[in-house]
């Protein structure tokens, strides 16, 4: 992220709202190791969703919001070491989904479509 502000924390840029979303979303799915759940209970927030379609949903808004970070990590070289020299090789072009959102404004709007909100 400090790559794509440029260190520059002040200036607006939507797609760093994009790419903390993400974070959380991986940090919430892998670090804290949340598991689907094992059977098919109500959540008690909202009675229209089942505990696994909620956990489904947070698996397709990663799977949504990773597209956006690739497509930030796909502009930046690759430095490898060959013995004493640095040498940067050519990036491989990722295929990028035309969808991915560019903003939180998107992202609500997927939710708000996906009935979500």
């Amino acid at each position: 992220m400090r790559k794509h502000n440029g260190g520059c924390w002040a200036d607006f840029r939507p797609l760093s709202n994009v790419m903390w979303l993400h974070y959380l979303l991986t940090k919430l799915l892998k670090s804290k190791n949340l598991r689907p759940p094992r059977r098919a209970t109500v959540a008690t927030a909202s009675p229209n969703f089942t505990e696994r379609q909620c956990y489904e949903c947070l698996l397709k808004m990663e799977s949504l919001l990773a597209q956006s970070v690739l497509k930030v990590q796909a502009h930046k070289p690759i430095v490898t070491k060959h013995s004493r020299r640095k040498v940067v090789t050519p990036t491989k072009t990722a295929v990028v989904s035309t969808t991915a959102p560019q903003c939180a404004g998107d992202v609500l709007s997927f939710g708000l479509m996906m009935g979500w909100v």
